[in-house]
Parts: structure tokens; C-alpha cells; sequence
């Protein structure tokens, strides 16, 4: 969860703790600071003051670094030593407890808080007659354990609270995209899909009049009818993209029913392996599905492949996806650029609007038949 997410309620109590201050300098006038008291007050109000104003990054910093927590408790026992355990200062470090639970993992917070009382029940010893501790220091002692939990629980209903809310705006967008890819998808097909079929129509029939009258008009509406059909071919297909409904699916299950499907179609052996996958952003997502369709769709026009290994790997920053199949391999041409491979080019611009990087070189088969090696590599997070 994102720290900016609990920061107003944390914001309240760190309020709080400041003005827990206020009643130990006005205990001041009876007797005046000592300059070591002075000094660690002042530090314990800048921190806290920092904290307020930096939350955002002193947090995940605590969290990741528990000691400073540890560091504030043994400030404030030093100044609960000078100030007694009778003092106005204790409430200072009943909000310490809180904010222990609250900012660092169970284990930490236990250690911190086994700190802050121990620290506590020393200055009670040194302080009472006879070693004796007062029924009061039990009791603080009992609270400091009490809101040290209370802060953990608090920070877990927190976390609940924010996964709930990340869902409902997950799902909420991936409606809004559904909604839009169906109205998309309708304009598609009512519009430039049946305007292109009308062409092709057209052009069949001017081809068929003028063959006899005009070969060289003929042939150029046989160009035309052409064109036309790869054109509406492409327009299906990107139809066919829009209506697909598995984008929001976890990457693992979209690639392994997108490769299902593709040998199904296709009948290529086709064969899918994963490791250490986690899934991507939703951007790196649809990218990273979009580019294998792209590579499977060119293995089927251009490779002759008998079969086609789809591996999808990853770490805790990167995921790998490679496509290889045992087809003809590439041309020395420079693949992305010449006719009919303009495919290339748009999964390489797929992979950088992702933040990746993507790279086609031959192979690992046989000297007839060396293949093809897509290979995407996206970010776990994508950057701004």
C-alpha cells in the first residue's frame, strides 16, 4: 500500500504527539531545562515535525529501517529519565508506542515495544524506593503493549482497506476499457469494415467489366480489390484484438490460452513453459500480449514452422517472454524494414511505449532451418 494512503490519520496522531510536548515546557517554569534536555526535546520535535511534513518519504524509509524507530524510543527515555515518570512527558511516549505498531513489521514493533518498556521499568526502579514499582508504572507499562498492537491492527485494517480499493478501481477501469473496446470494436465493424468491403465489391466488378475493354484498367482494379482485402483482413483482425476479453486476466493464464488457441487454429506444435513469472502492470500487460500475437501471427504468414516454444520468465524487476520457433530463420535483410515485416517495427514500439526493449535474431536450430528468437523484456513497473 501506498504511504499517502494512511497519512492523514498518522498526520493526527503525530499533531497529537506535538501537543503532548506543550504541557512539558510549561512544567518548565517550575524548574528550568537542563541544556541535554533541552537539546533531546528539540530533536524529538524536529523529527516529529519532519515526519508530518515528509511522510511520504521518511516512512517507507522506517518501515525498510526499523532502528530509527528504536532511536526516537531511546531519545525519549533519556528525556522521561530527566523528566521523571510522574511528568506530562509520559503521553509522548504513549503516542510512541502507537506509532511503532503502526510504522514497522510485527517483529520490529515487538522488539521496539520490549525497548520502550524496559527503558520504562529501569527509570521506575532507579526512581522508587526499595526497587519497588508503582501499580501506575504496571498499568503504563500494560498500555504501551495494548497500543503498540493497536497501531499494527490499525495499519492491517489499512492495508485491507487499500487492497478493496485498488480492486474496486481495478475493476472499475477494466470495465470503462471493456466498454470502450465493444464501442470501438462496433464503430470498426459497422463503419471501416463495411466501407472496405464495399470496396472490394467495387473493385471485383470494375475488374470484371473492363477486362475485355481495358486490361490496364483491370489490372489496376485487381490491385485495388487487393488491397482492399488485406486491408479489411487487418481491420478483422484488429476487430478480433478489440472483442478479446482476457486482457485483464493474469498474464500467465492469457499467454497460456492465447498459445491454446493459436496451435488450435493453426495446427503448429506449439509449446508454453513459465518460471518465476509475476504478473505486469496493466499496460505491460496488454503490451506483452499484443507483441506475442504479433510474433505467433508471423510465424504462421512467414516462418513454414513445424513448432513453437512460447517461455515466459521472470524476477522481482523484469519479465522475459520469447517466442522461437524451428522455421526458415531470417533473410540477411534487415528484419523491421523491409516489405512485410513492418510487424516487427510495431512490437519494437510496443515494447518501448512499455517501457521494454525487444529483440529478433535467429535462432538456435539447425543450419536449414534455424528459426526465429522473439525476445521481449518489459519492467515489472512501468516508468512514468
Amino acid at each position: 500500500m501506498a504511504e499517502h494512503e494512511v497519512s492523514g490519520p498518522v498526520r493526527v496522531l503525530i499533531l497529537l504527539r506535538i501537543l503532548t510536548l506543550y504541557p512539558v515546557v510549561l512544567a518548565w517554569g517550575h524548574h528550568g531545562p537542563s541544556v541535554l534536555e533541552l537539546a533531546l526535546l528539540t530533536l524529538l520535535v524536529a523529527g516529529t515535525a519532519l515526519l508530518a511534513l515528509r511522510w511520504d518519504a521518511i516512512a517507507p524509509h522506517v518501515r525498510r529501517h526499523p532502528g530509527w524507530a528504536a532511536l526516537d524510543v531511546v531519545t525519549s527515555l533519556v528525556v522521561l529519565a530527566y523528566a521523571g515518570l510522574p511528568s506530562p512527558f509520559v503521553a509522548y511516549t504513549v503516542t510512541s508506542a502507537v506509532l511503532v505498531g503502526f510504522l514497522v513489521n510485527h517483529l520490529a514493533a515487538t522488539l521496539v515495544c520490549t525497548l520502550l518498556c524496559a527503558g520504562t521499568l529501569l527509570i521506575e526502579t532507579l526512581e522508587a524506593p526499595h526497587g519497588a514499582v508503582r501499580a501506575s508504572t504496571l498499568g503504563l507499562l500494560a498500555a504501551y503493549v495494548l497500543l503498540t498492537l493497536t497501531g499494527g491492527a490499525f495499519r492491517q485494517i489499512h492495508d485491507r482497506l487499500a487492497d478493496a480499493l485498488h480492486a474496486a478501481v481495478a475493476a472499475e477501469g477494466a470495465a470503462a476499457t471493456a466498454n470502450e473496446r465493444t464501442r470501438l470494436a462496433r464503430d470498426l465493424h459497422d463503419g471501416v469494415c463495411s466501407t472496405l468491403h464495399g470496396v472490394v465489391l467495387q473493385s471485383t466488378a470494375l475488374a470484371r467489366t473492363a477486362e475485355g475493354s481495358d486490361p490496364r484498367l483491370a489490372q489496376l482494379a485487381r490491385d485495388l480489390e487487393e488491397a482492399a482485402r488485406t486491408a479489411l483482413a487487418q481491420s478483422r483482425e484488429v476487430l478480433t484484438g478489440l472483442r478479446r476479453d482476457d486482457d485483464s486476466a493474469p498474464l500467465l493464464q492469457a499467454v497460456a490460452d492465447r498459445v491454446r488457441r493459436w496451435q488450435d487454429a493453426t495446427g503448429i506444435a506449439a509449446e508454453f513453459t513459465a518460471a518465476g513469472v509475476a504478473d505486469l502492470a496493466p499496460a505491460a500487460r496488454i503490451a506483452a500480449l499484443r507483441v506475442l500475437d504479433e510474433a505467433l501471427e508471423n510465424v504462421r504468414r512467414h516462418a513454414g514452422a513445424r513448432h513453437v516454444l512460447v517461455r515466459l520468465t521472470g524476477d522481482e524487476h523484469t519479465v522475459h517472454l520469447e517466442v522461437v520457433d524451428d522455421g526458415a530463420g531470417l533473410s540477411e535483410r534487415r528484419p523491421g524494414v523491409r516489405e512485410g515485416h513492418y510487424g516487427v517495427l510495431g512490437m519494437t514500439e510496443r515494447a518501448g511505449v512499455a517501457g521494454g526493449a525487444l529483440s529478433v535474431v535467429p535462432g538456435p536450430g539447425e543450419v536449414d532451418r534455424p528459426g526465429t528468437q522473439v525476445v521481449l523484456e518489459l519492467p515489472r513497473t512501468v516508468p512514468a
